[in-house]
């Protein structure tokens, strides 16, 4: 129902189309290797193989295709292991149409999204990182460029959305 539901909006959008649908995490892998799409969005809770496993899977194929992870909840392990994974952005799935939306336009743009209730987990999973042994902290890039970097670091640290956005 939600997949259907899900393939519906995305269907509204004049820019946007369906190249494929599948509720089995290997059958998602081969369809994106076959058909290249621009964006995967990938529920965490598939049968037999976890959307976890997906990723990693995905990961190995170093595909161009970015992918958005729908989730019933957030805790801090699932969106840290998401985002080391790969993911570009985790949403919820119960967040409003145009919330998803945005999410998928965003991702697509090159960016990566957290929802607002995300935010404040990820911060503090960023902050009680261990610090290294000589010293100084453990500097973990989860995949993300040094600007990624630097623009989370500056989140973190209570930096504004204005003063973030221009980076």
């Amino acid at each position: 129902i939600f997949r259907d539901g899900l393939r519906k909006l995305i269907e509204s959008q004049p820019e946007m189309c369906v190249t494929g649908e599948s509720s089995v995490g290997g059958e998602a892998v081969r369809l994106a290797r076959e058909r290249k799409p621009d964006i995967l969005l990938l529920d965490l809770a598939l049968p037999s193989r976890s959307g976890f496993q997906v990723l990693n899977d995905l990961a190995g194929l170093h595909l161009s295709m970015r992918t958005l992870v729908l989730a019933a909840s957030v805790e801090e392990s699932t969106l840290l292991e998401a985002f080391y994974l790969g993911a570009h952005g985790i949403v919820l799935k119960g967040s409003p149409r145009e919330v998803l939306l945005k999410s998928i336009r965003s991702v697509i743009a090159g960016q990566y999204w957290l929802d607002d209730e995300s935010v404040p987990i990820v911060i503090e999973a960023l902050r009680k990182s261990p610090p290294s042994q000589n010293g100084a902290p453990n500097r973990r890039d989860y995949g993300l460029t040094p600007q990624e970097l630097k623009i989370v670091g500056r989140v973190a640290n209570g930096s504004s959305n204005k003063e973030v956005g221009q980076e």
